[in-house]
Order: C-alpha cells, then structure tokens, then sequence
C-alpha cells in the first residue's frame, strides 16, 4: 500500500482501495464486483496469486504453467467452482477444478497433475485417468470410495490410474485398460503381471512382440505367438511372485515350456528331430554348428548316434578316425566303439 492507500505490486502497478483487484490486461476490479470471475493472467506465477488474495471474498486456485489464473467469487449452494464457472456435481462432463471443490461430489474422483488441482472426473466417465506424481491419501479415497465401478492402480513408469473395474474375461493391460482374454493378442503387462498370469491362453514374459528382452518391457503373450522363445527374465533380478507366475502361465500354455536356469525362455515345444538350445531355438541333430544346451530341462542334445554333450555345448559327432579325444559316455553317444580306453569304430 502507497501513501495514496493504493494497492501495488513490486512492478509499480496499482490499483485504488475501492477497487484493488488487478486483472491482465491491467484493469482494476473492486471485490464485490458482480464479474464471477476475473482473469488474473497466463501460468503459475506467484504475483497473481497476491492480487487475488487481496479480496477475502475471492479465491485462485492453483495452475499449472499454460493455463490462465482466475480470481473468482464463491459458487451458489448446491454448486462447486470449475475454473471460471460454477457447476453441479451431476453435470454430465468433466472438468477441472480445486480438490477442496470437487470433493464436494459424491459422485466424482478426482486427478492431479504434479500436485496441481486437475480434473473433477465422472465415476462413469469412460476412460482410465492417470495422474503423475500428484495422487495423495485424498484422491485415492475419492477413486475407491466415492466409484465402486473403478479400482485405484499403479501403471506404466510409476503412473496413476483411477481405473475401471474389468468385466467376466477381461484383465487389466499396462494403461489401466480392460482387454478381452479370449480375443486379444499381445498387450503389455507391466505392473499388471498377475493380470496376464489369470488370462488364459497367454503367458507372461519381458520380451516384447519381437521376443527380445527388457525389464521395462513385461508383456502379456499369445500361447500361439509365432515367437518360438520369449524372454521370462532374469529370476534374481524379478521378484519372487513374478517368476512364479512367468514360469506357470508358460507351462500352463501346453505347447510351451521353461528353459533356462539364472535366464529364462518360455519356448515353443520343438518338432520331432529337432532339439532345444540354450534358449529356447529348435536345431536339427543334422546341423554342423556346436550350440549351448544350458538350462534345457531334459534330453539334452537327445540326437543318438549324431550329436554328443560336451559339459553344456552339444556338438556333431566326429568320424571314427577323429573321435580319439571322446570319453567313453561321448563315444557311445555317437554310436562308436570303446575298445581299451579310446573311441573308434
């Protein structure tokens, strides 16, 4: 205040006592101007706040950076503030408006975004609604308690969602949707592992539709995907019940098997006359090349006559004439002759 009784700002700017609101265009307003709302400026910005608080009859609610600042006068009984206007709790839209408000509605929830007043939501509205960092004890409450169709969840990165409950067949993918088991091809699952472990026919695994790996990248698959492996994880690094529900919703797939020990691979079943490598690819016993076995389940390198186990590697078997540095097991395996402790015909 100047010695002339005005209302200033640090900038200079004032406005007289009778009307000591400041709007952004500059314009003075008196308190109990009939104007329901009074557009303070654009973004977060402190002094616009100030201005506001100038009139006790009147409040701000606060923004995020892109939207306008209204300074506004209290709503009528039976009406909450929404930004500039006032409405009912039985509007049929959505709208943002401040906690203290929407709280109000025992039909609404409500969102935030990085602790911002946000969105008064419809418990019908129809999408999942995610906020980022902003969720308290309060806005939980209003999910769960105030929408018995919706569930409060964890998503995608940490994301929030007041989400609604899924149908008879239905499970919860990676954005809080509800997905149809029986029709739905591969989904992501992160933080909704036990959601893909129940939905049958598919099974639980890190890699993505290509097969290939990544924590971040739980997905739920088709039993039939034409993937012959996919990646399940790395069971140290995955908690006790993700591995479990990994490893059961692949055997419980039926054409599919776990391979694999510390890493592991939910694996088509080969062919007859193919085997299983390391993880999980189907080789012929005819093939030239040496593979890793290691963590196939049973009958490893199972190739009588063709193909021998050396420690975890299954090789081709040699010619008589090259097969002096076999042990005995390996000799026989590839249908040799052990005579006086070397291998030959």
């Amino acid at each position: 205040v100047n010695e002339k009784g005005e209302c200033c700002d640090s900038d200079g700017k004032c406005c007289p006592p009778d009307k000591p609101l400041m709007d952004a265009n500059g314009k003075c307003w008196a308190c109990d101007d009939p104007m329901e709302s009074i557009n303070m400026g654009w973004g977060d910005k402190e002094e616009y706040y100030q201005r506001c608080s100038r009139c006790s009859n009147r409040t701000a609610p606060r923004v995020i950076a892109n939207e306008i600042v209204f300074c506004s006068l209290p709503c009528p009984d039976g009406k909450i503030r929404a930004r500039d206007v006032c409405r009912d709790c039985s509007d049929d839209v959505d709208f943002i408006a401040a906690h203290s408000e929407c709280l109000k509605c025992p039909n609404r929830f409500i969102a935030s975004w990085v602790g911002v007043d946000r969105g008064c939501y419809r418990c019908d509205t129809p999408d999942p609604i995610a906020s980022m960092n902003g969720w308290t004890n309060e806005t939980r409450a209003t999910c769960e308690k105030n929408c018995p169709n919706r569930r409060f969840v964890t998503g995608w990165d940490n994301w929030k969602f007041c989400a609604l409950r899924c149908g008879e067949g239905e499970v919860m993918n990676n954005d809080a949707e509800c997905v149809n088991c029986r029709t739905t091809g591969y989904f992501y699952a992160r933080h909704f592992e036990e959601e893909c472990a129940r939905c049958e026919g598919h099974f639980l695994g890190t890699g993505n539709e290509s097969g290939v790996g990544g924590y971040q990248s739980w997905g739920c698959h088709r039993c039939d995907s034409e993937q012959q492996s996919i990646y399940l994880g790395e069971v140290s690094y995955n908690s006790a019940e993700v591995n479990a529900w990994a490893k059961e919703s692949c055997e419980a797939c039926g054409n599919r098997g776990v391979i694999g020990g510390q890493y592991r691979y939910c694996a088509k079943y080969c062919t007859d006359g193919q085997i299983w490598d390391n993880v999980g690819q189907c080789h012929t016993c005819g093939e030239p090349q040496d593979f890793s076995v290691k963590g196939v389940p049973e009958d490893k390198c199972a190739c009588p006559g063709v193909r021998y186990l050396d420690g975890d590697i299954c090789k081709k078997c040699p010619s008589a004439e090259n097969a002096d540095k076999l042990t005995e097991v390996q000799c026989l395996s590839c249908g040799l002759t052990w005579q006086d402790n070397r291998c030959g015909e």
